[in-house]
């Protein structure tokens, strides 16, 4: 329920005055790599030298919605992703729902009816993770076995005090087994179980959302889930490794993992609910869920075009798995250590039909990339590409910023490289596209009919 102090908080904030405040144009609703939050600005504004007209704008590969959200400041956008996490995050924020007082106390009121029949199921966990958490400075191995083998999906047939905990946990939750999906997938792996019965709590309310709201209410769940999650980098690419190969602790990961997992996520989910209730609807937006050849194929009433696809061998949907997994609720099969799909499931606990994009593939990049452009072009409309040349943090680049500027111009006839953001070299030719590594700059690939 909400105490008086969350009532208040939601009654300031949905009593706002109309409009999006300035600084809300530039927002990130969950971690996300390669994250545009720093070149939004750059962004519009070469968008606006493309298309003076202020016309609609396709933002082809919108991923979080930052991008979007920033360009529907000035003009009409079709957000489109093939991921369903970037349609609910886009939905949510390019057509925000009115979040009204009677809906949100229904909400909050069957998630407090679900928590209270759910939580004794989960007891035998919940135990064990308060103690382990508790005993953490002295005792750290009870945590890092929560962390490495206190999954209910896994299967953990040890012998030791945790695998007994999940045996009888198991056999308690089998009667509200399907209430119970991100506890049963990520619970003890990427969350604490008392977040991932707060998440599958709301999830089961949701079901009685109004359709309308039902985008914004899950947007503000993925934040959430964003938030909470006990990972390096707030991603889901893999759990956290608390020891070393030696099997000795890595005693600097114990206060992270029990910091991320004393997170209340409830508060963390009233808190992003209340910063959508400071969006309205401001144009008229589309939001697509579809594959870039089959939006580009069908987009119409657009003047320019937005691409910022993956550009290394690191697949995204291996970041975000866990939120599309939540969006979907379709209790996915999940990848094991083995090819043959034999062994125990993987440690990231991965979709097994997880998408795998084309330009994050070596053989493929370069098709991918003719069929983006001969497909913008198709339509008669500038693009705006944006790509980094350069290696960073291990994940390299399949194709140079040459090889990506000829496919372009075999479609467009003028093609421009361009600095994304002011560097310490005024603009950059042939020579300069081999710069040193350590300069991680980004570029725009510039493309007109």
């Amino acid at each position: 329920m909400l105490t008086n102090a969350d009532n208040k908080l939601l009654s300031r904030q949905l009593s706002l005055s109309p409009g999006i405040r300035q600084d809300l144009r530039i927002w990130r609703p969950i971690h996300y790599l390669g994250s545009k939050l720093r070149l939004v600005q750059s962004i519009c504004e070469k968008i606006s030298e493309l298309d003076p007209t202020f016309g609609t704008v396709c933002d082809l590969f919108a991923g979080s919605g930052t991008v979007s959200l920033a360009l529907s400041g000035e003009r009409n956008v079709v957000a489109a992703d093939i991921q369903e996490y970037s349609r609910v995050l886009c939905s949510a924020l390019l057509q925000p729902a009115s979040l009204d007082r009677a809906t949100l106390d229904r909400l909050f009121t069957k998630i407090d009816l679900n928590r209270k029949r759910l939580e004794d199921s989960l007891e035998p966990i919940l135990a064990f993770e308060r103690r382990a958490i508790e005993r953490a400075n002295a005792t750290p191995e009870l945590l890092c076995d929560l962390v490495e083998h206190g999954s209910l999906l896994s299967g953990n047939e040890e012998g030791n005090a945790l695998a007994v905990v999940l045996k009888e946990t198991r056999s308690r939750i089998e009667k509200h087994a399907d209430e119970l999906m991100a506890t049963r997938y990520f619970g003890g792996v990427y969350f604490s179980y008392r977040q991932t019965l707060f998440i599958d709590c709301a999830l089961n309310a949701l079901d009685d959302v109004p359709a309308g709201v039902k985008d914004t209410f899950l947007a503000a769940l993925l934040s959430t889930a964003s938030t909470t999650v006990n990972s390096v980098g707030k991603q889901f690419a893999q759990p956290m490794r608390p020891r070393r190969s030696d099997g000795t602790i890595k005693q600097h990961l114990i206060n992270q993992m029990c910091r991320d997992r004393c997170l209340d996520a409830e508060k963390i989910f009233l808190s992003c609910l209340s910063r959508h209730s400071e969006l309205r609807r401001d144009g008229s937006h589309r939001v697509i869920r579809g594959d870039y050849r089959e939006v580009l194929a069908r987009l119409v009433n657009v003047s320019v075009i937005y691409a910022d696809p993956p550009y290394t061998r690191d697949h995204y949907s291996r970041f975000y798995h866990v939120l599309e997994t939540l969006c979907l609720r379709d209790w996915p099969t999940v990848s094991t250590t083995s090819l043959t799909g034999q062994g125990p499931t993987s440690r990231g606990l991965y979709r097994t039909d997880r998408h795998q994009s084309p330009f994050c593939i070596k053989s493929q990049a370069p098709t991918a990339f003719a069929e983006l452009f001969e497909g913008a072009r198709k339509i008669g409309v500038p693009l705006l590409l944006s790509y980094s040349p350069y290696i960073t943090n291990g994940h390299p680049r399949l194709m140079t910023v040459e090889a990506v500027s000829k496919i372009a111009s075999d479609y467009y006839r003028e093609v421009k490289v361009v600095p994304a953001r002011p560097m310490a070299h005024s603009k950059l030719n042939k020579a300069e596209l081999h710069l040193d590594a350590s300069n991680n700059a980004e570029i725009f690939i510039v493309c007109k009919a």
